[in-house]
């Protein structure tokens, strides 16, 4: 009988004398042992747990219990990779919808708010002073110049304020194209190295000496 006595742990050095076993501490000390294992990477306490009982509910020889791990691992390693792949593409939807609360509408439509608020102040700075201008000549500047030199101001500041807005957008699009474009690439060049199910059952057939 192989039993569980051998894996990892050895029962006896958790057995007295009148053949009392503590099982609390010879579980705690399978776990530790499987917990510092390379064999078992990814594995949760309870999918340990879950193992033990299995294999210890039988008889099992070396292999068996050796092609139930690898068997067991291949699952937990797919399903571990699984995940990680749609945690990677939650984060790059999070990302774009980071980008896009920056740069947003209402983030574009401030920054043109601002610089229209600029170029009002601008505006009537330099009609002021060319109405006190022309006061300190002694002469009153006429409604026609006044319409032009206003005019011309005004056109000034929808350009640049169109160019605000143009900039920004151009911003909006190249830094979330990069973040993206970034993420991507090292998702890409990131592999999950993990057994498919056909690359076990070939080890498992080795083990029990099938061809």
């Amino acid at each position: 009988k192989k039993g569980i006595a051998d894996y990892g742990v050895s029962l006896d050095d958790y057995t007295d004398a009148q053949g009392n076993v503590d099982r609390e501490a010879y579980r705690q000390a399978q776990l530790a042992w499987m917990s510092g294992n390379y064999a078992f990477e990814g594995w949760t306490k309870d999918q340990m747990n879950s193992f033990l009982d299995a294999i210890g509910s039988g008889d099992y020889t070396d292999k068996q219990i050796q092609a139930a791990q690898i068997w067991e691992s291949t699952g937990i390693g797919i399903s571990n990779a699984n995940a990680q792949k749609k945690a990677d593409r939650e984060d790059i939807l999070a990302e774009i919808e980071a980008y896009k609360a920056g740069f947003s509408n209402e983030a574009i439509s401030a920054a043109v708010s601002l610089e229209r608020q600029a170029w009002d102040s601008k505006i009537q700075e330099v009609l002021n002073q060319a109405v006190n201008q022309a006061a300190a000549q002694g002469r009153v500047m006429d409604n026609t110049t006044y319409a032009i030199l206003r005019g011309r101001l005004e056109a000034q500041a929808a350009n640049a304020v169109q160019q605000v807005q143009m900039q920004y957008e151009q911003k909006r699009q190249e830094y979330m194209f990069s973040a993206i474009q970034l993420k991507n690439d090292v998702y890409k060049n990131t592999t999950n190295s993990v057994m498919d199910y056909k690359d076990a059952a070939e080890i498992i057939k080795s083990l029990s000496g099938s061809k």
